[in-house]
């Protein structure tokens, strides 16, 4: 059966034009593993016709003897699958019917034939150079490592800088579009799997929307499940030293924020722990804060979902997992607390395009603030709740009372008492829907 494909448009666009558009391109494609890349190039390239290859850490002459059988197949030119394997070869022959027509050239995990040799880049700026920037060619690199291929193929460094016509990082899919994933789910079991593995399409799929929310989480995370194991293979896959990595994520999910916190129980002085969290934040797998009324105190959290629910609640409880005790992943008190803090993160993250306004934390000295933000001279403070019976009107007087502001914003699961600017988290999905965007601050 075919998997439906949801949302990408934008990047879709971004091909087509590039397809359309006159002369050479040479494209990057990258951003996390299981974001849809691969299924969107294959989809592009069965609409326009040409060659892809999976990259594989076989021999470079390996790779390309595939490529040279998949270039003779689309020609009909049979002679092509028996030339010497060399990269610089089935380039060369691919700019030759390239000058006639558009072919659509993808190479997915390209970053693997970089690792086991490095000089194939310049390869390919050569071939770039001297032939291939003349003719129709469409060239889409694609990689799932996003340090090396920012290293390799995006900086300053590469032998291609310069040479490239377009590049996009692919994230994750937007909250508005995330309950096509799971039909017949309500707001908050939607939301509940996005506090677990974020926007990003493979792992939305491996929830069955048949099954309970809690049935999903145990069958996912449990000894032998899809993504028991998932975020050790994404660190080893892109870091040499996941070790110290393990340690500074366990840290943040534990409570531990600030940089001396985190070098401390890492193990690690501040300078290395600080060159640990850089690479981490690069990688979108966490990011660091200031909050409002904070002096320049940068404080660092687990940006990415999946990571941060790993770390609470599988890594901790390896030894209980590996025996098959599976209540770790049903305690309903830390669970509880979980999405109380995601639901925070969640209406921060995604305040522009709920209240057209960016909310922070504020954070000073016996003072803290779930949401602060301005527009316009008008100041806006608010609360985030869990819970489905919360008295808005009390929670408002205590906003109040706190920090003086012209527009006080509660939002939770559900109200005892309403006040005009309390919102439940079903009327938040309706405005990331598509819905009219929610006005705090009369003009």
């Amino acid at each position: 059966m075919e998997v439906k494909f949801i949302d990408r448009e934008a990047e879709w666009r971004w091909l087509e034009e590039a397809y359309r558009a006159p002369g050479a391109q040479l494209l990057v494609l990258y951003g996390r593993r299981r974001i849809g890349k691969t299924a969107l190039v294959e989809r592009f390239v069965a609409e326009k016709g040409g060659i892809y290859h999976m990259c594989t850490y076989d021999y470079v002459e390996r790779n390309v003897k595939e490529l040279l059988a998949k270039l003779a197949s689309y020609t009909g030119e049979g002679y092509l699958s028996r030339l010497e394997p060399r990269l610089d070869v089935f380039l060369e022959a691919y700019a030759r019917f390239a000058s006639r027509e558009r072919i659509v050239l993808v190479l997915d995990e390209f970053q693997y034939l970089v690792e086991i040799d490095p000089a194939v880049p310049s390869l390919l700026q050569r071939a770039w150079d001297l032939s291939l920037s003349r003719t129709r060619a469409f060239i889409l690199l694609v990689g799932s490592s996003v340090g090396m291929i920012e290293e390799k193929v995006l900086s300053r460094k590469s032998p291609l800088y310069g040479r490239r016509t377009g590049s996009w990082k692919m994230g994750e899919i937007p909250p508005g579009r995330l309950g096509e994933f799971l039909p017949g789910w309500g707001a908050e079991e939607v939301f509940k799997a996005w506090a677990v593995v974020g926007g990003v399409p493979y792992y939305l799929r491996l929830f069955d929307p048949a099954q309970s929310f809690e049935e999903n989480l145990t069958r996912l995370f449990r000894k032998g499940g899809p993504l028991y194991e998932e975020p050790l293979f994404l660190l080893r896959e892109e870091l040499r030293e996941p070790r110290v990595y393990i340690a500074i994520l366990e840290a943040i999910a534990a409570g531990r924020n600030t940089l001396g916190e985190i070098a401390d129980y890492a193990g690690v002085d501040k300078p290395k722990a600080s060159k640990y969290l850089w690479v981490l934040q690069h990688l979108d797998i966490v990011r660091r804060e200031v909050p409002l009324g904070a002096k320049r105190r940068g404080l660092y959290y687990v940006k990415d979902n999946l990571f941060r629910f790993w770390f609470r609640f599988v890594y901790p409880n390896i030894s209980s997992l590996e025996l098959g005790n599976d209540k770790p992943l049903r305690s309903a008190e830390a669970l509880s607390q979980y999405f109380g803090e995601m639901l925070e993160e969640f209406v921060r993250r995604y305040s522009p395009a709920i209240f057209g306004v960016e909310l922070k934390k504020y954070v000073k000295r016996d003072v803290d603030i779930d949401l602060a933000g301005e527009a316009g001279g008008c100041r806006i403070y608010g609360e985030v709740k869990w819970s489905a019976d919360v008295d808005a009107e009390a929670v408002a007087r205590e906003l109040a009372w706190k920090k003086g502001g012209d527009v006080y914003v509660v939002v939770a699961r559900g109200f005892r008492k309403r006040t005009p600017h309390s919102y439940t988290l079903e009327e938040v999905f309706d405005v990331l829907r598509g819905g009219r965007r929610i006005e705090l601050c009369k003009s």
